[in-house]
């Protein structure tokens, strides 16, 4: 670069889009950050995807069984989103210090989701004993619920963080719709079975006998309890 081009009389520049004494070589381009958008896929697919489908195997088809593996599958792939996301941190200065809303909001939804698996698991065990369903059952409900809305906010609040505004309106619009139709769907297959039972129908176990795949061996009981 040829420096006596910055050198002249002490003046306002009057066009500081021009060229001078430098060219362009090549088209210009631009490099795609992966680790960024795969932080953003993990997580999408973990509290968009497979934690509300975990609501419907359990409340609505009432499978015990295929809820517990799939929100353990969704905690692992959080959990990588997680890991990824804190590689991600460390490759920008104005995210280094993890002071952000979207970082200290993220980590500790992730870390209360262990806390959450205990929960089930835990309430689980007491009932296979007892029969009789515990005080965690409603612990693990809306801790559950409140999680999962959580996670979907924090997705909104880290596409603002990282600048990403062309997507934030789509995301929040997609993301109320599902917790909508989830909730919707929730809510009225409680009142279908409230219904029943007001009017003495009595429904069967929607359960597979032991000897079929992903059986289950805790009764209808175990779900209303929750």
């Amino acid at each position: 670069m040829d420096m006596i081009q910055a050198y002249g009389a002490a003046a306002v520049p009057t066009n500081v889009l021009t060229n001078s004494g430098a060219a362009e070589v090549g088209p210009p381009s631009s490099d795609n950050d992966y680790t960024a958008i795969a932080h953003a896929v993990f997580t999408c697919i973990a509290f968009v995807i497979m934690m509300p489908l975990g609501v419907i195997f359990l409340r609505i088809l009432e499978r015990v069984r295929w809820h517990w593996i799939n929100e353990l599958l969704a905690l692992s792939v959080a959990f990588i989103g997680l890991v990824i996301g804190i590689y991600l941190s460390t490759t920008y200065n104005k995210s280094k210090s993890f002071n952000s809303a979207h970082q200290l909001i993220g980590i500790l939804v992730i870390l209360a989701l262990f806390l959450q698996a205990w929960l089930g698991w835990h309430h689980h065990q007491v009932y296979k004993r007892t029969k009789r369903t515990t005080p965690f059952a409603p612990v693990h409900r809306f801790f559950g619920s409140f999680l999962i809305l959580a996670g979907l906010a924090n997705g909104a609040i880290g596409l603002d963080y990282a600048e990403n505004n062309n997507h934030i309106l789509v995301y929040l619009v997609l993301s109320i719709i599902l917790v909508v139709l989830v909730a919707t769907w929730v809510l009225f297959n409680r009142w279908r079975v409230s219904r029943g039972r007001r009017n003495g129908i009595h429904e069967t176990s929607r359960y597979e006998p032991p000897s079929q795949p992903f059986a289950s061996d805790v009764h209808l009981e175990l779900v209303r309890g929750l």
